[in-house]
């Protein structure tokens, strides 16, 4: 996943972004670990800004 976010061109910036999205997605669904679907959310979310 993370190799397609890099080649849509988007920088190591916005990467941190999205894993710090990612973190809070997964602590709101209760949940130890970051799993891809956390991501993903984050990801789209990351496409609307």
């Amino acid at each position: 996943m993370l190799d397609c976010y890099y080649k849509l061109g988007n920088e190591e910036k916005g990467l941190q972004k999205i894993l710090k999205v990612s973190r809070t997605i997964a602590d709101l669904d209760h949940s130890n670990n970051v799993r891809i679907e956390h991501l993903s959310e984050a990801i789209q979310y990351r496409s609307l800004d």
